[in-house]
């Protein structure tokens, strides 16, 4: 229900904001710059934290990814996690409206562990818009395997692994995404 709640809210504000649209295709909307060029885009995952690292079947994880926008264009793309490679959670992700530089935004995710096999997992965040400069800072990974326990298994829930960009260094909160 909340998949579908953030999936039509995403809808609408991509109805509502499509004037300033050139083009709308596969879940993304790109602002043109008016004179048939298309701006530039360049978003960088800086972070991404999960929590509990080790989890019982059932038991929600959570993801949040510290995203940020160098405002060289503006639009709403599609914001997701993996695990091992298979989608878990993901949103429309809209950003530079604003026409901020440097802004922060943090995304969250929960994955949902009811009936995933006990094992290691390994959790992967990104933000991909087709546009963008640099595409290979788009996406991170956590190092460590999310540890999904064997059920009735007596060893507690817990623990958080994070992936940091070397070139990040948070001096406080970042605003969740506003736009």
């Amino acid at each position: 229900m909340k998949r579908a709640m953030s999936l039509i809210l995403g809808m609408i504000l991509a109805c509502a904001l499509s004037p300033l649209a050139a083009r709308a295709s596969g879940g993304r909307l790109a602002m043109d710059e008016g004179g048939g060029g298309g701006m530039d885009v360049n978003l960088i995952v800086r972070e991404i934290r999960v929590t509990p690292s080790r989890v019982h079947p059932g038991e929600p994880v959570r993801i949040e990814m510290v995203v940020e926008n160098h405002a060289e264009g503006a639009g709403t793309v599609w914001a997701r996690v993996t695990a091992n490679g298979r989608e878990v959670d993901g949103h429309f992700y809209t950003f530079g409206w604003g026409g901020e530089g440097g802004r922060l935004t943090k995304e969250s995710f929960t994955w949902d562990t009811n009936g995933i096999a006990p094992g290691e997992y390994r959790i992967k965040g990104e933000v991909y818009a087709p546009e963008d400069t640099s595409p290979s800072d788009n996406a991170m990974g956590i190092s460590e395997p999310v540890v999904v326990l064997a059920p009735g298994s007596a060893e507690p829930s817990g623990g958080s692994v994070v992936a940091r960009d070397p070139r990040y260094h948070p001096a406080g909160d970042v605003a969740p995404n506003r736009y």
